[in-house]
């Protein structure tokens, strides 16, 4: 997954290299610069020649400057297309009830996947460009080590085997904690979630202080958790930045010393000390990228789990490219009766699926959302599978009886990211009968929590409208409303499905009122 990423944004991250590369080979002169100029210029009284390496320098740091705007913008560009890619499947595979993982993963855990570990996949590609340089600055500092004092370079190059022994013990130790570390996060956050969303029912049962106590449990297991890592970490980084430290250190006693005997020159002693500070440098930016590749990949592993490998691949030009084709009609067909049809649902007519519970209604949905349930799915007359996943789910949006809330603005629940005129929103609110009761700018601070159940059905709703499918699928999201909201719900509805097609379970009188057609399930199961 990670290695598609990098493909996907393949352009920004070459330029931002190439760039990087200009930048640091004008950084690296700048020390052979000065050289020059206090053994051609200083030392031998040589104003003319002075003034031709002050220049000189100059001109390094314009390049370097230059280099480090174009190297800084377009790994930034990287970065951030990298996370509209992946927040853009997350929408689409996730928030609408298609991801493969979905059922496995807590809601609060899931919001972390969303947060954390796409900032850690967009900080590693942000910092991919870094190689670049590194492996710029060992190409140029190796032959100009050597041209000062093959001792001198026999110092630097003696601190390589240390950095090596610390790059062997580290790494896996480190990406081991940080595994641990993400779990420990994600068992966290939903025990919050949890807490949260039971706040008013636990209450009345007593049940408060097992949820609390259950939060303190994970809550104590993540500092544990935490102050490992962070001890691991700094003990990495101490011997990586700790080891070049020592050997400039040395360097400067041996280089004042072929100094004083004449085998080095004062120039080349400021070149020396600037070039293995440099080295520090380089040495401790590669270990944080070391570090910034293993959290990617923790983070990769978790949103795999939850998107598939391949997914969050895409160019920036296609998240929104795909426009959503009509769909006219979809079939069920029963897995065990293959010319039986257990459910046809066209456009502009309101299907509503009935029966007792256990009876296979939600799966019946699912079977449509995700085409991988024990019936046979075709969108007219064609199987599902001549779809893509991802233009199923920019197709079939399914709106679970527990959906997702976020904590963010209401405005930010509907359009999910997207750059939808206000309008649209709040003529999707109207529909729901929310307009009166929640405002665009309103924080939904406790997410779900901080809306009563209706509220919460009635909001994923508006989101399914504002997304727009071509099907669009309910699972009893009426349950938790009084009869004249879902009346007015009902009439929202009804003025929505004219060009898509609407399979709604549920088992209220005004819902199977108001179908054209019902399909009743049998016998619980």
């Amino acid at each position: 997954m990670m290695a598609a990423i990098a493909r996907g944004q393949a352009t920004p991250l070459v330029v931002a290299s190439l760039a990087g590369i200009v930048r640091q080979i004008g950084f690296l002169s700048v020390p052979w610069c000065l050289q020059r100029a206090v053994d051609d210029g200083l030392v031998a009284a040589d104003t003319a020649a002075l003034t031709w390496w002050a220049v000189a320098v100059l001109a390094a740091c314009v390049v370097q400057f230059l280099g480090m705007c174009c190297w800084d913008w377009f790994a930034n560009l990287a970065d951030a297309r990298a996370g509209i890619v992946l927040r853009a499947d997350l929408v689409d595979q996730v928030v609408e009830g298609v991801g493969e993982g979905r059922g496995t993963v807590g809601a609060g855990d899931l919001i972390l996947r969303v947060g954390r570990d796409v900032d850690l996949l967009r900080v590693w590609v942000h910092g991919l460009p870094t190689w670049s340089v590194v492996l710029t600055t060992v190409v140029v500092l190796v032959p100009g080590m050597l041209s000062l004092s093959p001792l001198l370079f026999a110092v630097a190059a003696a601190t390589v085997p240390c950095l090596v022994v610390v790059g062997v013990i580290y790494p896996r130790r480190y990406e081991s904690a940080s595994a641990a570390l993400a779990e420990a996060h994600g068992a966290r956050a939903d025990h919050v979630d949890h807490i949260i969303g039971s706040a008013v029912t636990s209450r009345g049962i007593g049940g408060g202080p097992v949820l609390v106590s259950r939060h303190h449990a994970s809550s104590a297991g993540l500092t544990i958790t935490s102050v490992r890592t962070t001890d691991l970490l700094a003990r990495w980084q101490a011997w990586g930045v700790g080891v070049p430290t020592i050997a400039v250190a040395v360097g400067l006693l041996v280089g004042v010393t072929a100094v004083i005997d004449g085998s080095l020159t004062v120039g080349g002693l400021v070149a020396f000390s600037t070039w293995m500070a440099t080295i520090g440098i380089a040495v401790e930016v590669a270990l944080m990228r070391v570090v910034q590749t293993l959290e990617a990949r923790v983070a990769a592993d978790r949103l795999s789990a939850v998107l598939g490998p391949d997914l969050g691949t895409r160019g920036p030009e296609e998240v929104d490219a795909e426009p959503v084709a009509p769909i006219h009609q979809v079939e069920v067909i029963a897995a065990d009766t293959p010319h039986a049809v257990v459910l046809a649902a066209r456009v502009g007519e309101l299907v509503v699926v009935t029966g007792p519970t256990g009876s296979g209604k939600s799966s019946l949905l699912r079977s449509v959302a995700g085409g991988d349930g024990v019936q046979a799915v075709r969108f007219d007359g064609l199987p599902v599978h001549h779809l893509s996943r991802r233009a199923l789910a920019r197709r079939v949006v399914m709106v679970p009886q527990r959906p997702l809330v976020l904590e963010a603005s209401v405005r930010e629940n509907l359009s999910l990211g997207s750059d939808v005129p206000d309008s649209l929103l709040l003529a999707a609110l109207a529909d729901v009968d929310l307009a009166g009761e929640l405002d665009l700018d309103d924080q939904l601070e406790g997410g779900a929590g901080s809306l009563s159940g209706g509220q919460v059905q009635r909001l994923a709703l508006a989101r399914a409208y504002v997304c727009d499918p071509a099907v669009l699928l309910l699972d009893d999201v009426t349950s938790a409303v009084d009869e004249t909201t879902e009346r007015h719900v009902v009439e929202g509805l009804r003025r929505r499905m004219g060009h898509r097609v609407v399979v709604v379970v549920s088992h209220r009188r005004a819902v199977i009122e108001a179908a054209d057609r019902v399909v009743t399930m049998g016998s619980a199961r």
